[in-house]
């Protein structure tokens, strides 16, 4: 599957970031057709901007340390309120909720689950994420998540995994969620600090795959649950992607503070 630019990412800086490219001086995007892509970046050295094939540039890379105590601009927040915050020090990001309802992670609405996200910077892709070690009550719930939100039609849907406990859910360990289903698949790892991972990749004919596993050192990675149905129609252009993480409970009683060390999205090139 050839990378893809997707326009509704917003976020430039993961060029930057991954070739130390100065996109400040950026003019267009075209067409998402690999070859007909470009960009306009500047040339420090030669001191002119310069037209790039987006398929010549490095491959798309963002990593955030959580390491400023400053929330970085890329970011988009959401779910912020008086019993919910989002704060960056001590070289992590905490989303908090100290009571009251995070019933949902994506939509729109009163009780949205605190999180963070930013556009997808292109496919194949593969996030990762490291979820430190908290107090982890029943009816909680943190990781990292996928969302793919048609531009004003139809419905978003999300894929994620997270550190997960829940007695109704018959769950303490983690969990691969879909939507409102909090566990479709799940294991008794509790394992903290735990570093999450989710892939896009190439499946069959014009169609592609959804990966979702968990490291306990940050270097051997078990995959514990495969979409195969993530449609080749969500790579066309009239839909956003969305990645990043987020904190949630169950029940408007349980509080949490769930502390995430870095976060990193790169296109994926490794063995299927």
């Amino acid at each position: 599957m050839p990378f893809k630019f997707n326009p509704f990412a917003k976020k430039l800086d993961y060029y930057q970031k991954a070739g130390g490219l100065d996109i400040s001086a950026l003019d267009e995007v075209t067409a998402l057709d690999v070859g007909a892509d470009y960009i306009v970046i500047y040339d420090a050295d030669a001191g002119v901007n310069k037209k790039v094939l987006i398929e010549n540039l490095p491959k798309a890379a963002f990593t955030d340390n959580f390491d400023d105590d400053d929330i970085y601009w890329g970011w988009e927040t959401d779910g912020i309120g008086a019993n919910k915050t989002i704060v960056e020090a001590g070289n992590v990001i905490t989303l908090s909720c100290t009571g009251g309802a995070t019933d949902a992670r994506w939509q729109q609405g009163t009780n949205v689950a605190p999180k963070i996200f930013t556009g997808a910077p292109g496919f194949p892709l593969e996030i990762i994420a490291k979820l430190n070690d908290f107090t982890v009550n029943n009816d909680v719930s943190a990781g990292i998540f996928i969302a793919v939100e048609p531009n004003g039609i139809g419905e978003q849907t999300e894929y994620g995994i997270g550190r997960l406990k829940s007695a109704i859910e018959g769950v303490d360990g983690l969990a691969v969620w879909h939507e409102d289903n909090e566990a479709i698949a799940s294991n008794a790892v509790t394992t903290l600090p735990i570093w999450l991972r989710i892939r896009v990749i190439a499946h069959g004919f014009n169609g592609c795959k959804v990966i979702l596993g968990y490291s306990t050192d940050g270097s051997s990675y078990t995959d514990l649950h495969t979409f195969d149905d993530f449609s080749s129609v969500h790579l066309a252009d009239e839909y956003s992607f969305f990645i990043g993480v987020y904190g949630k409970n169950l029940n408007a009683a349980a509080a949490f503070a769930a502390p995430f060390e870095f976060f990193t999205a790169t296109q994926d090139s490794g063995p299927r």
